[in-house]
């Protein structure tokens, strides 16, 4: 099945952000020629992890090919968003984290595992504000990644059409319950 283009999805979806962040991914990937990006379903269970977590699969999963750490491995959600963070953003944000902290909790303590939550350098001066946000998620590592000018425009257009798709949404809401 393929994804219909833009144009003619529905203003809300996020399909610029999911193509943004495969592409934040892959410049972390060719930026660290030391790690191979794995299969999480195969490490999942290589790490005896249940089912459930077996199925929860993160955006990335990497192991670090080098001789000091070769055994670690770097288990990584991306959010792409640029712009003021507004409520449903940040509880997007928490449960990407919340997803990477249930997972460290069912880890044996001895792996070596790096937990990172990849952000847009914009996003990342954001999450440093001091609040008890910012301070819950440096029970993961947040790492920033530039963006380039075009992803950054992107990025900005479906935020527009997201807002105008979402206050449609809610205005058709308001007219149900009028009627």
């Amino acid at each position: 099945m393929s994804i219909p283009p833009v144009a003619l999805c529905h203003a809300s979806n996020s399909l610029e952000q999911r193509e943004i962040e495969t592409s934040m991914l892959q410049r972390l990937t060719e930026q660290h020629p030391d790690c191979l990006r794995v299969d999480w379903v195969t490490t999942a269970k290589d790490l005896a992890l249940p089912l459930v977590w077996q199925n929860a699969k993160p955006d990335a999963v990497w192991k670090v090919l080098d001789a000091l750490h070769r055994d670690e491995l770097i288990i990584c959600e991306c959010y792409a968003r640029i712009g003021k963070l507004k409520p449903g953003h940040r509880r997007k944000l928490a449960m990407d984290a919340f997803k990477l902290v249930a997972l460290k909790h069912f880890l044996p303590s001895e792996s070596q595992i790096r937990w990172l939550l990849v952000v847009p350098e914009e996003l990342s001066v954001q999450l440093q504000t001091g609040s008890w946000f910012s301070e819950a998620l440096r029970l993961i590592e947040v790492v920033p990644v530039k963006l380039t000018d075009i992803e950054r425009r992107k990025l900005s257009e479906a935020t527009d059409r997201q807002a105008q798709g979402q206050a449609r949404g809610a205005k058709t809401k308001r007219e149900r319950n009028v009627l």
